[in-house]
């Protein structure tokens, strides 16, 4: 087998010289176009979630993170309801649960507050829109 009289490296470096001047070229003949003026756009974005249908979430992993995690959607904006928790301890569940009543008003069904390895999986099929995992 013939060696090649190109190393690596110098097929790197010219490859790398192909690139940018293919970037670079255009971009200089196009600067010397004529200018036109350029509207761009920026949209708006909003300190809240508009109203809109209620959107229901369940959270994985009940510690400082997830309940954290809880009252930040539940301070997005209206229309918005932690419905389920899951977590492997049961006092993780009861103080998110309390603290998300205490500080948000909102009650978090007995029924939707699971426990234990399989806790994620009773989370998700318990009917919520979404899922916010914080484990």
């Amino acid at each position: 087998m013939k060696k090649s009289s190109i190393s690596r490296r110098n097929f790197l470096g010219k490859a790398a010289t192909v690139g940018v001047a293919g970037v670079v070229v255009p971009t200089i003949i196009t600067s010397c176009a004529r200018e036109t003026k350029k509207v761009v756009e920026v949209p708006t974005f909003l300190d809240q979630a508009p109203d809109g249908p209620v959107l229901k979430a369940g959270i994985i992993g009940c510690g400082g993170r997830g309940t954290g995690a809880a009252l930040d959607f539940l301070n997005a904006g209206p229309n918005l309801q932690v419905t389920a928790l899951g977590d492997t301890f049961q006092d993780r569940v009861d103080s998110c649960k309390a603290r998300i009543l205490k500080e948000k008003n909102q009650e978090v069904p007995a029924e939707n507050c699971f426990v234990g390895f399989d806790a994620y999986q009773k989370v998700i099929d318990s009917g919520v829109d979404i899922v916010i995992l914080a484990t």
